[in-house]
């Protein structure tokens, strides 16, 4: 909770820079913002900053997308989008990209019913509700598996649709794969019970990418306003 609500600070304070940037330019911020949606993870802090934006900024239209991470990506980089939220990518610079972390979390498992037995071997057993093979939740999950000479569960549903996967929860005993986060906001509203997953290490951050040059006003602001500032030494 504690590291949710610093990250909502900051997110808050990056905002601050924006309308200081924007009051130096005079005249109102018009235009318009592409933003591509890959992670859950962080999306309370995502909308939050989004939404003081917009209601400070009305006549920028922010237009979102959702998809997968490496075709975000593409299109940041072919200027289709201008700002991608997700799992920050290893080598931006060699992507010709730029942007700062705004979260990070660990995967754990989530489910309706709780296990006396909580040995991987156990759950495996279980049906399971997986995201799309590619995805990084799905690797570290194989990277496990791998370590102790296990296989996927057979009875299992893949799905990146989080929407669908919350309904899935609601009427089925499945296991969910899931940021901890995001596990801690499901099982906040609902009976749910969330399990660490022995060996997982942290997900990869989840941050807001952009093109290191790009001359459009609007994005150039909002650039400024989400980039996270040098610390003094």
């Amino acid at each position: 909770g504690a590291e949710i609500l610093h990250a909502v600070r900051q997110v808050l304070a990056d905002i601050g820079r924006l309308e200081t940037v924007a009051a130096h330019h005079g005249a109102a911020l018009r235009g318009e913002i592409t933003i591509g949606i890959q992670t859950v993870t962080g999306l309370e802090q995502i909308a939050e900053a989004l939404a003081v934006f917009k209601a400070r900024h009305p006549l920028v239209q922010l237009r979102f997308r959702d998809g997968l991470l490496p075709d975000l990506i593409d299109d940041l980089r072919n200027r289709r989008i201008d700002v991608v939220y997700g799992r920050m990518q290893a080598d931006l610079a060699g992507l010709n990209l730029a942007g700062r972390t705004i979260a990070e979390s660990r995967i754990v498992l989530l489910s309706r019913r709780p296990d006396e037995d909580t040995a991987l071997t156990a759950l495996l057993q279980r049906p399971w509700i997986l995201p799309l093979p590619g995805t990084p939740m799905r690797n570290e999950l194989q990277r496990i598996l791998a370590e102790h000479g296990l296989k996927e569960p057979e009875d299992r549903i893949e799905i990146n649709n989080v929407l669908l996967v919350q309904q899935l929860l609601r009427f089925s005993d499945r296991l969910v794969l899931a940021p901890d986060r995001l596990a801690q906001l499901w099982a906040r509203d609902s009976s749910l019970y969330i399990y660490e997953l022995e060996g997982a290490a942290s997900s990869d951050p989840i941050g807001m990418m952009h093109q290191a040059l790009n001359v459009q006003r609007p994005v150039m602001l909002a650039r400024h306003g989400f980039e996270q500032p040098e610390r003094r030494r």
